[in-house]
């Protein structure tokens, strides 16, 4: 028969010897990750620049711009999505509507022919 290992000779751990070393590093849970996505932006009009308001960063206003018309179209898109989405509802609730009708006037008439 097999005997098996005690549990702390069964694990293999993975920790680095050096945090430092570490494949994958976390900030702790509340920290600002690194990455700007730059959602405010500053127009300077007399030097032609933006930058952004909260890393301070030079942005290409070119590039600043076209992210604006793309999320302006997607927005676009999403808006479109909702109105068919309210229309369909729309459909599905009046058929709702009709169907309870016609169950309730057929329990009515079975009521009628029960009670003969």
């Amino acid at each position: 028969m097999r005997r098996l290992k005690p549990p702390e000779d069964n694990v293999i751990e993975f920790r680095p010897r050096d945090p430092d070393d570490a494949f994958i590093k976390s900030k702790p849970y509340g920290e600002r990750a690194d990455r700007c996505w730059h959602r405010r932006a500053i127009v300077d009009p007399h030097n032609r620049t933006v930058e952004c308001e909260a890393c301070k960063a030079a942005l290409d206003p070119f590039d600043y711009l076209m992210g604006i018309v793309h999320e302006g179209d997607r927005l676009t898109r999403l808006y479109a999505a909702i109105k068919q989405m309210n229309a369909e509802l729309e459909a599905l609730s009046n058929e709702e509507r009709k169907l309870k009708q016609r169950v309730h006037a057929w329990r009515k008439k079975q009521g009628a022919k029960d009670a003969e």
